[in-house]
């Protein structure tokens, strides 16, 4: 048997390896992981923004479609409250009755249609009777028509 003496020191174990590692192919290795890391990483960040977008936009029609069937139920449950029986009982609950056309009696009112115009607040009678009297040319000119064709006023 030879004698030769085996050491686990690491730095002795790593001299006395069959291949050597250089400076260059150790960089080389380090940059080639480090940038599929960053494109694994791109990778992963767009497919977890994928997957949330998507579970929200899934989350969304759940709620539009809740709200669809929310409208439909609403719309059901106004239509029987708007339903002609519905409507009539109401209508008794609150003393209203249906008439016949014998209970009708229509009043007569003097002077109807009203001959002079129903009374108006102060401002806006006396807007209205600035715009309706007639201006001092306007008179000026109805004396001298009246002038030229002979007739007095």
């Amino acid at each position: 048997m030879s004698s030769q003496s085996i050491s686990f020191k690491p730095v002795t174990a790593i001299k006395e390896l069959p291949w050597s590692i250089n400076k260059k192919s150790t960089l080389g290795f380090l940059l080639l992981v480090v940038a599929f890391s960053l494109v694994g990483s791109l990778y992963l960040s767009q497919a977890n923004a994928i997957t949330v977008s998507t579970f929200e936009m899934d989350t969304l029609h759940q709620q539009i479609d809740a709200l669809q069937r929310q409208n439909k139920d609403l719309s059901m449950e106004i239509a029987a409250y708007e339903s002609i029986g519905r409507v009539e009982t109401r209508a008794a609950e609150l003393g209203f009755w249906p008439t016949v056309p014998e209970a009708i009696r229509y009043l007569a009112a003097p002077n109807f249609p009203a001959t002079e115009a129903p009374r108006q607040s102060t401002a806006l009678t006396s807007y209205i009777a600035y715009t309706t009297e007639p201006a001092f040319q306007q008179t000026w000119f109805d004396r001298l028509a009246n002038w030229i064709s002979g007739r007095s006023e």
